[in-house]
């Protein structure tokens, strides 16, 4: 970066949902990436692993506004991540939503089978892969089965 080049504050800059043309009609997390390291304006760098931006795409887009500001912490730590490690990431994406994010909501329900349903998925291995991830499944289709209101 030249001299005379101004850091840009992360801060400063209000995160919106959906893509954009240009920095001016506003920015999400992906392309506040792109302007903030001064790359070509996009929600989809190449120096960023697809894994990760597509996650943050996706929080970014569903989130409140207030919410989606905290995304500005991630901004830093993305340069460089395209390594080859994006179906390893993939994996403990997966392996957080149903070993640790689902329980939680089954947990919130008053009912012992959504409890007992949420402790087995607790219990398994890491989900690395396929295998792990059918044993995941049957306890989801297990939980689907009590028609349980998660609305």
């Amino acid at each position: 970066m030249a001299e005379t080049e101004a850091v840009i504050d992360i801060e400063s800059i209000q995160l919106e949902s959906g893509g954009h043309e240009k920095p001016e009609d506003g920015m999400c997390v992906m392309e506040a990436f792109t302007y903030v390291n001064r790359l070509p304006f996009s929600d989809q760098p190449e120096c960023v692993c697809p894994t990760l931006a597509a996650f943050l795409r996706h929080w970014n887009d569903e989130a409140v506004d207030a919410d989606r500001q905290e995304l500005k912490r991630y901004i830093p730590r993305l340069m460089g991540t395209n390594d080859g490690k994006s179906d390893a990431r993939a994996w403990l994406l997966i392996d957080c939503l149903l070993r640790e994010r689902l329980p939680e909501v089954l947990d919130t329900i008053d009912d012992a089978k959504a409890k007992e349903c949420a402790a087995r998925l607790r219990g398994l291995s890491q989900i690395k892969g396929g295998a792990e991830l059918e044993l995941a499944i049957l306890f989801i289709n297990a939980t689907r089965a009590l028609d349980l209101d998660l609305a």
